[in-house]
C-alpha cells in the first residue's frame, strides 16, 4: 500500500471525476461529519499529483475534505496514486454508498464519452458523426472514443452489469435529456429535464431498477400527451384551494412533519438542515406575509 502523507487542505482540490459522482445523502453526510468530529479522518483520501509539485487533486474523499474544512482541520491524511481517476472515484461510490447494479449502470452511462459523445456528458453531436475518416482531429477523437469504450466494457463486466440495463438507460436518455438538449421550446425542455431527473432519482434512491424506472418513465411521458403540468403553474379553485402539482409537494412536507416523532436523531438533524435551506429560499415578500 502507498505511504500515507498528511497534506495541507489548501493544497487540495477535487478532481472532475469525483465531482461528477452522486452526492452523499444528507443523513449519510451527517453520520460522516459526526465520525470525523469524534475520531478524525480514519480513511485517507486518495489523490493524484498535478503539474505543481505541492498541489493534488482528490479522487476519493471529497466529502471528507469538505467536512475537514468545516471543522477547521488544517491537514488531512492522503494516499497518492497514479490509478485512473474515474475508476477510483467509481469504486469509492460503489463501496461506500452500496449502489445497486442499476445505479452503477446509470453512473457509468452518464460518465462514458463513448455513449454520450463528449467528456462533459452532454453530446455536441452523435458519436457516429464524430468518427469521420480523412479529418485528423475527428479521426483521433474516434480512436479515443474506441479506447474509452473498451474501458467502459471492462468496468461494466467488473461490476456484473447486464447489458440490457444500459439499453433501458440509453432509451430513457433519448426520450428525455437528449430531447431537452435539442429543443428551443422552454416548456418542453423543462418537462424533459424533470422527467430525466425523476428517472435518475428513481434508480439512485433504489426505488426502481433500470427496467422498472424505464417503464415508469414511458408511462409518465404518455400521460397527457407527454405534457405533464408545470409545477410552477397554480390555479385557484372556487373552493379557495390551490390546485396543481405544488400542493402535492406541500402534502409531502406535511407527511414529513407527521413522521417527526419516529425519526432518529441523525434523521432529525438532516430534516432540520433541509427545512432550514427551504426557509432561506423564501422570497422576502412571502416571508413577510407568513
Amino acid at each position: 500500500m502507498n505511504q500515507i502523507e498528511h497534506i495541507d487542505i489548501t493544497h487540495l482540490t477535487v478532481h472532475e471525476a469525483a465531482e461528477q459522482m452522486p452526492e452523499l445523502s444528507p443523513a449519510a453526510y451527517h453520520v460522516l461529519a459526526d465520525s470525523i468530529k469524534d475520531v478524525g479522518i480514519a480513511d485517507p483520501l486518495k489523490v493524484i499529483r498535478t503539474d505543481r509539485p505541492d498541489r493534488y487533486q482528490v479522487i476519493d474523499g471529497r466529502h471528507r475534505l469538505k467536512v475537514a474544512g468545516i471543522l477547521g482541520l488544517s491537514r488531512v491524511p492522503v494516499v497518492v496514486t497514479d490509478e485512473d481517476p474515474f475508476v477510483i472515484a467509481l469504486d469509492s461510490v460503489v463501496a461506500r454508498r452500496q449502489l445497486t447494479k442499476s445505479g452503477i449502470a446509470l453512473v457509468l452511462f452518464e460518465r462514458c464519452p463513448y455513449i454520450l459523445g463528449n467528456k462533459g456528458g452532454r453530446p455536441k453531436k452523435p458519436v457516429a458523426e464524430q468518427q469521420v475518416s480523412g479529418n485528423p482531429e475527428i479521426s483521433s477523437t474516434g480512436a479515443a472514443l474506441k479506447e474509452l469504450s473498451d474501458s467502459f466494457i471492462k468496468l461494466a463486466d467488473k461490476y456484473g452489469i447486464p447489458r440490457d440495463y444500459f439499453t433501458y438507460i440509453k432509451q430513457a436518455y433519448a426520450e428525455t435529456e437528449a430531447k431537452a438538449l435539442g429543443t428551443n421550446d422552454l416548456g418542453a425542455k423543462k418537462i424533459y429535464e424533470a422527467e430525466w431527473r425523476w428517472f435518475r432519482e428513481a434508480i439512485l434512491n433504489e426505488e426502481k431498477g433500470a427496467g422498472g424506472a424505464h417503464a415508469g418513465l414511458i408511462s409518465r411521458l404518455n400521460m397527457a400527451g407527454k405534457a405533464r403540468p408545470d409545477p410552477t403553474i397554480l390555479t385557484l379553485g372556487e373552493n379557495g384551494k390551490l390546485s396543481g402539482t405544488l400542493p402535492t409537494a406541500f402534502n409531502s412536507l406535511r407527511k414529513g412533519f407527521s413522521l417527526w416523532d419516529k425519526l432518529e436523531s441523525k434523521a432529525r438533524s438532516a430534516f432540520v438542515d433541509e427545512f432550514a435551506k427551504l426557509l432561506k429560499e423564501l422570497p422576502n415578500d412571502l416571508r413577510a406575509l407568513i
